[in-house]
C-alpha cells in the first residue's frame, strides 16, 4: 500500500489554505446575495459565482482528504471505527455549535428584528422571508436527511452540502473498503445506498446529489493520482501533461462560458453546469500544479483553514439576524448595506476563530487514537 506521506506535507498545507480561502468567499458571497442584492442588483450574479465555485473547491479538498482518512485507516485492526470516529469528531462538535447558534438567533429574533416579529419586514429581492427556525427541518439536518428526505434549514442555507458530503463519506468508505477486502455484497450494499440516494435527492430531475456526487469524487481520483504523481509526471510523461493541461483549458473555457450565462440570464441559467465544470478544473489544476499556491495568499489564507469548516456553517444565520437588525438603515443605501454586510461578516469570522478553538479539535472528543 503507498503510504500517504508520500504527499508532500506542503501539499496538505496548501490543501487545507484552499478549504480556508474557500470558506471564506462563501461567506462574502453570502454577504453580498443578503446585505447588498436587495438595494444593488448586479453584483449578486458574480457573488453567486464566487460562492458556488467555493463550494466546489470545498467538493474536491472533501474528497481528496477523505480519501487519505480512508487510505491511512484501512489497513488497522478496527478501520470502521476510527473511520467513523474520525468523521464525526470533526463534523459533529462544529454542526452542534451551528444549530445551537441558530436557535438562539431565533429566539433573539423578535425582540432585535425592526418588524418586532421573526419577519424581516417587506422589501423585494430579500433572500428569506425572516428567520424561520423550525425544529423538524433542524432535527432532519441533524439526521443528513435534509436534501433527500426532509428540506435544508432555510435558518442555515449552506447546510444543504453538508448532508451531501457525509452520505459520500459513508458510500465511499463502504465501497473501498469492499474493494480492498474484496467482500462484493458490502460493495453492493454501497453501490444500492448511492443509487437510493441519486433517486430521492429533493432536487428532482436536477439530480444535484449526482452531478455534485461527481466533482466530490474527482477530489478522490486527485489522491490517488497524488499518490502516483512521480509515476504519472515524471520525466518521460510530457504527453501526459500536455493532454492534462489541453483538459484544464476546455474545462476552464466551459466554466467561463456557463458563467457568462447565469450572468447574462440574471441567474436563470441552471448554475451546476457551471459548478462541475469549475469544479471539474478545481482538480486538474491541483494535479497539474501540485497544488500551485504563492506564499503570499498560503500567509494571508492558511490561517482560515483552522476555522473554516465553522465559518462555512455559522455565517447563515449570524447573517440574517444582522439583516433583521438593521434592515431599516439598509433599504436605501448601498453603502450602508455594505457596511453592515461587511460588519457581521467580520464577526462571523471572529467568532468562528474563538469557538474553532474548542469545537474543532477533534481530540477533546475523540481522544487522540482516533
Amino acid at each position: 500500500m503507498e503510504d500517504v506521506m508520500n504527499i508532500d506535507k506542503e501539499d496538505w498545507r496548501r490543501l487545507a489554505t484552499y478549504r480556508g480561502l474557500a470558506a471564506l468567499l462563501v461567506a462574502f458571497g453570502h454577504m453580498v446575495q443578503i446585505f447588498v442584492y436587495p438595494v444593488s442588483t448586479w453584483q449578486a450574479s458574480y457573488s453567486g459565482l464566487l460562492s458556488q465555485s467555493a463550494v466546489m473547491m470545498f467538493f474536491v479538498v472533501s474528497g481528496c482528504s477523505i480519501a487519505a482518512s480512508a487510505h491511512r485507516v484501512i489497513g488497522e485492526p478496527r478501520p470502521v471505527l476510527m473511520y467513523a470516529l474520525n468523521r464525526m469528531g470533526q463534523i459533529l462538535p462544529p454542526f452542534v455549535f451551528a444549530v445551537v447558534l441558530m436557535w438562539l438567533c431565533g429566539v433573539l429574533a423578535p425582540y432585535v428584528f425592526a418588524s418586532g416579529s421573526h419577519m424581516f419586514l417587506p422589501h423585494p429581492r430579500v433572500v428569506r422571508e425572516g428567520f424561520l427556525f423550525d425544529w423538524g427541518e433542524v432535527m432532519g439536518a441533524l439526521a443528513f436527511f435534509n436534501g433527500f428526505f426532509s428540506i435544508t434549514p432555510l435558518s442555515n442555507g449552506p447546510l444543504w452540502s453538508l448532508s451531501f458530503e457525509v452520505w459520500l463519506y459513508i458510500v465511499f468508505f463502504c465501497f473501498f473498503l469492499a474493494l480492498k477486502r474484496l467482500q462484493w455484497g458490502l460493495m453492493l450494499v454501497s453501490m444500492a445506498v448511492y443509487l437510493i440516494l441519486v433517486q430521492y435527492d429533493n432536487s428532482g430531475s436536477s439530480l444535484l446529489f449526482l452531478k455534485y456526487s461527481l466533482v466530490w469524487f474527482s477530489g478522490v481520483l486527485l489522491f490517488f493520482a497524488l499518490l502516483r504523481r512521480q509515476a504519472l509526471f515524471g520525466e518521460n510523461a510530457a504527453w501526459l501533461r500536455s493532454v492534462g493541461a489541453l483538459v484544464l483549458c476546455f474545462l476552464v473555457v466551459l466554466a467561463a462560458y456557463f458563467g457568462w450565462r447565469f450572468v447574462a440570464t440574471d441567474m436563470v441559467y441552471d448554475i451546476t453546469r457551471f459548478n462541475m465544470s469549475f469544479g471539474f478544473a478545481f482538480s486538474v489544476y491541483l494535479l497539474l500544479f501540485r497544488p500551485a499556491m504563492s506564499r503570499a495568499v498560503q500567509a494571508v489564507f492558511r490561517p482560515a483553514s483552522r476555522f473554516g469548516y465553522t465559518l462555512y456553517l455559522i455565517h447563515f444565520p449570524l447573517y440574517l439576524l444582522a439583516y433583521g437588525i438593521f434592515q431599516p438603515h439598509m433599504l436605501d443605501s448601498q453603502s450602508v448595506s455594505w457596511l453592515v454586510g461587511l460588519s457581521a461578516m467580520t464577526f462571523s469570522i471572529f467568532l468562528a476563530y474563538f469557538a474553532a478553538k474548542f469545537v474543532e479539535r477533534r481530540e477533546l472528543f475523540i481522544g487522540r487514537a482516533a
